[in-house]
């Protein structure tokens, strides 16, 4: 009896020790998970109050179906299906969503990029924690394995060239899958930890669940199957040749299935799909496998040395065009060859950084391979990054071995690796700053140009626009390019005033692409002013033919007919716009001169009243000088001088020229309210 009272105590003691460590860990975890997503949010800030950019807008902040969500499920069914990125269900379902909630406010939709970026930077501080208790990097070291996962995961999650995965709000689809694709091998790992029953279950569907929501986020997830087997060979199977051989039908079994999800992919057409891919390349798939070996290893060193001039949205990356042209491909090929053969041969001794060799390369695999992608981009570093971020940590820690300086080296490298993030976040904030940057450090490509001499149109600043896209078109386009800038060169010509250039742009534009509905319609337009009004007439119809219900070809139709004297059919094409877009000033405008002639008056007055309003309710009164005239002299023949006059004085003030005819109206107007002021005596 004296001996059980004290083992009870001890083993009481024990439980209390080991729920206080329990409760410990969970308490420094949330610290961290608490200062991740503060750092993410602290480098992040300057671009969070930026604009949607580039492809932001045609995939989901102007697609009707996405920027319309409601909170419905079939609305919300309708924006994961929209147009754009079919296979890409779950990110597009997020944009629905902050579209329901808080409309398209760009600040949203950053900050949950923000929170995306920080809840993986927080999922791979917990895979690498439990990856390094089954394989220490380190085993002698005590320290390292708790300063380890951190010190990795921030070092990632500080980096810049994840800055167009965060800030470039379309890129969500790559952050999440990446998010997800952590959170299907945290869930593996945890339930070959969990000693079976329903925990192990859970952890597995957990496991399955995550791996179809990286799926249904971006392709990349693909190589997902393949990560979870080396992870349990190389972490729960020691890299047993045994058990390797054991699973053969199991491997031949994940590559049928992987055959078959790329099938789908593809349409059960893989080779079709991607020779056809490459139409409206500039480059050959030989060029761009070749390309890709040198791409991968500058990759690595823009990790390395993440210096601000190398950072860039659209990189002018040279092709090449054999192994030897130029010969640095011939070297990126044996650094590749020779990483993967020494990750191989001394994977027994060293599991975990090879494990991150292999996850870089293999993670990297599918963007830099055979798929006619554009050659370049930073967010593919995403998901490989994140144990290259890990393999560097190793080697620091295996070089740098006093507890002290590691911590004041690693902190030194999150704070510059901080601030060189929060600079190029800011890159992302302006529009014009962001493409000034990507044509400055890209001076030989056209599409930095494009973009920038866009911003200018929407400016309003034609001139600039036009120097542009002249310097774009000077260093050649490629097929999908060229109709677009001369079309967009034309508008900046009409906003300059040119019409000679403005017409033949737009010429230029059909003979690239005859069904330009666009280009049909503003070039008729501009022939109707020139007073060419059957051949402008033909290419306004030519533009309804293409895009029917397009209410500004409807207006131009109907100012043609009436030129033509046809007022019949203009007012058919007015009536046609206006059901459209019932608030559009112009249509109502016109189609109330015409019934003003035919001596429709009361109609006439209604759609000039309505004009009138739309107006205001626009902030476009200044444009209404016509309408404010029209509609007193429709007034006065109606024996209305004093809503004649009043409409007559705006009309004055707000187009001078009309000082001299509202002038002589309004002596008329006076004449008629003396006649009925002597009447009424």
């Amino acid at each position: 009896m004296t001996d059980a009272k004290p083992k009870g105590m001890d083993a009481s003691c024990g439980v209390r020790a080991r729920s206080r460590k329990i409760r410990h860990v969970a308490d420094s975890t949330a610290w961290v998970a608490l200062a991740f997503f503060a750092l993410s949010l602290a480098v992040y800030f300057p671009a969070a109050r930026g604009p949607f950019v580039f492809d932001d807008l045609h995939s989901f902040a102007k697609n009707p179906d996405i920027a319309g969500a409601e909170l419905a499920v079939s609305s919300l069914a309708r924006a994961a299906r929209a147009e754009y990125s079919p296979n890409r269900p779950v990110p597009k379902l997020t944009f629905g969503l902050q579209a329901a909630l808080h409309g398209m406010d760009p600040l949203g939709f950053h900050l949950v990029n923000v929170l995306i970026h920080a809840l993986a930077g927080f999922l791979l501080f917990l895979l690498l924690r439990i990856t390094w208790s089954l394989a220490p990097a380190l085993p002698g070291d005590s320290t390292a394995g708790k300063f380890f996962p951190l010190a990795a995961a921030a070092l990632w999650l500080a980096h810049p060239v994840q800055t167009q995965s965060v800030a470039y709000v379309v890129q969500r689809m790559n952050s999440l899958a990446a998010l997800f694709y952590l959170a299907a091998l945290v869930c593996y790992a945890r339930g070959r930890l969990s000693g079976g029953g329903k925990r192990a279950v859970a952890w597995f569907a957990g496991c399955v669940a995550a791996g179809l929501l990286a799926l249904g986020s971006k392709e990349i997830a693909f190589t997902l199957p393949l990560f979870l087997f080396l992870y349990e060979w190389f972490f729960f199977q020691d890299l047993s040749g045994r058990w390797l051989g054991r699973m053969l039908p199991a491997v031949i079994a994940l590559l049928l299935v992987s055959a078959c999800v790329l099938l789908v992919y593809s349409d059960f057409h893989p080779l079709i799909r991607i020779q056809q891919s490459y139409e409206n390349r500039p480059f050959t798939m030989a060029q761009r496998v070749l390309t890709e070996f040198r791409v991968v290893a500058w990759y690595v060193s823009l990790f390395l040395v993440p210096a601000p001039g190398r950072q860039n949205l659209d990189h002018d990356f040279p092709l090449s065009r054999s192994f030897l042209d130029p010969p640095s491909t011939a070297l990126a090929l044996a650094f590749i060859v020779l990483s993967l053969a020494g990750a191989a041969f001394f994977a027994k001794k060293h599991r975990l950084a090879a494990f991150c060799v292999f996850w870089f390369f293999g993670n990297l695999a599918l963007e830099s391979s055979v798929f006619a992608l554009e050659i370049v981009f930073e967010h593919r570093m995403y998901l490989p990054s994140m144990l290259l971020s890990a393999l560097l940590t190793i080697l620091l820690l295996k070089v740098v071995r006093r507890p002290g300086v590691r911590a004041g080296v690693l902190a030194g490298a999150v704070l510059v690796l901080c601030s060189l993030t929060f600079a190029r976040s800011a890159v992302w904030a302006d529009n014009h700053r962001l493409w000034s940057d990507a044509a400055e450090k890209s001076p030989q490509k056209a599409r930095p140009l494009l973009n920038l001499g866009t911003l200018y149109l929407q400016d309003e600043k034609p001139g600039q626009a036009a120097a542009v896209f002249e310097k774009a078109m000077a260093l050649g386009l490629d097929k999908r390019q060229e109709p677009w800038t001369w079309f967009h060169l034309a508008k900046a010509y009409g906003m300059a005033g040119d019409r000679r250039k403005e017409m033949e742009a737009y010429r230029r534009t059909l003979a690239l692409d005859p069904d330009h509905a666009e280009a049909h319609n503003n070039l008729g337009r501009r022939l109707v002013d020139a007073g060419r009004l059957k051949e402008g007439l033909s290419h306004v119809e030519a533009s309804l033919r293409l895009a029917p219900d397009n209410p500004r070809a409807h207006l131009n139709a109907g100012l043609a007919c009436w030129k033509l004297d046809n007022p019949g059919r203009a007012i058919s094409h007015y009536q046609k716009a206006l059901s459209l877009d019932p608030d559009y000033m112009l249509a109502h405008n016109n189609l109330a001169v015409i019934y003003a002639q035919e001596g429709r008056a009361q109609e006439a007055a209604a759609h000039f009243r309505e004009a009138l309003r739309i107006s205001r309710e626009q902030g476009m009164d200044d444009k209404t000088a016509g309408a404010h005239f029209n509609l007193a002299r429709l007034l006065l023949t109606q024996g209305k001088p004093d809503e004649a006059r009043e409409h007559l004085l705006a009309a004055a003030r707000l187009n001078p020229s009309l000082a001299g005819p509202a002038q002589r109206l309004l002596s008329q107007a006076d004449q008629q309210m003396k006649q009925e002021t002597h009447a009424a005596q």
